[in-house]
């Protein structure tokens, strides 16, 4: 019994650490395309002021 709950609080620990893990991973690659996306946009577009939409992305991150 004991080895199970062992286990159980190892597993738990390892899903817990690479959750984090791959949350910080996906923020940061949130935060890359959200300024890639405004500065594309903000050369490729007639209308400079879509910029904001880049910022805004980034001001909810």
């Amino acid at each position: 019994m004991k080895q199970i709950e062992s286990y159980s609080k190892r597993k738990e620990a390892f899903l817990r650490s690479h959750t984090k893990a791959l949350g910080q991973i996906i923020g940061t690659a949130l935060i890359i395309g959200a300024v890639s996306f405004a500065v594309v946009d903000y050369y490729f577009s007639d209308m400079p002021y879509s910029i904001l939409i880049g910022a805004v992305l980034l001001y909810w991150h």
